[in-house]
């Protein structure tokens, strides 16, 4: 299970604020303890978005979500809930494409950023996105979820029962996802597309 985490899911801003304490992770804490412990799974931590440095010589750098992801990590680990060996995380940075081809190969993911959720939804991977936990709704994110038939897989960081019903109802519905999504995605891609053509007899 893929999972990506960053500042805008956090119950208090800002959202480029770190570090943070180790408090304001407990709940996607435990949501990592129950994908491991109860679900049998293996949680892939990674940042969502990676920067870089112009010079001397061109390098990738990771982004302002790792930070997040480690120390959920890190937190993670102090509890001692579960075993370590099932909680890794990307330390790495991909470019784009290596990113989307990583996130492809998961069979669930959890994404608290937008561009994450559609990396994985385009892939067909069954996908409970985390929304904002402070400041105004996200209607980006819920359009997004709504535009592939998921949005009953948005889950509330302000609530651990949320997060963890979101997650066991994607869990216990995979095949049934796969399948919505190829079904829903050919068609998504052919109105982004006519979106574009419009926009060439305007200008």
């Amino acid at each position: 299970v893929g999972y990506i985490l960053c500042g805008f899911n956090m119950l208090e801003g800002p959202y480029d604020r770190t570090p943070r304490r180790d408090d304001e992770f407990i709940q996607f804490a435990q949501t990592i303890e129950h994908i491991v412990n109860n679900l049998g799974c293996r949680v892939v931590l990674m940042s969502h978005q990676n920067g870089f440095i112009r010079t001397p010589k061109f390098e990738l750098i990771n982004g302002r979500d790792y930070p997040i992801v480690k120390q959920l990590q890190k937190v993670v680990e102090i509890r001692r809930m579960t075993d370590m060996r099932n909680v890794i995380c990307i330390d790495r940075p991909y470019n784009p494409w290596q990113t989307k081809a990583i996130i492809g190969e998961f069979d669930m993911f959890i994404s608290g950023r937008v561009h994450g959720f559609v990396a994985a939804v385009s892939q067909f991977v069954p996908t409970v996105l985390i929304t904002r936990g402070f400041g105004p709704v996200s209607h980006r994110n819920i359009g997004f979820a709504r535009s592939v038939g998921l949005e009953d897989y948005i889950a509330d960081p302000k609530s651990i029962d949320d997060m963890i019903s979101k997650i066991n109802l994607c869990w216990s519905n995979l095949s049934t996802i796969r399948e919505k999504l190829k079904k829903t995605i050919p068609t998504v891609q052919q109105t982004a597309r006519s979106g574009f053509d419009i926009l060439k007899t305007i200008f």
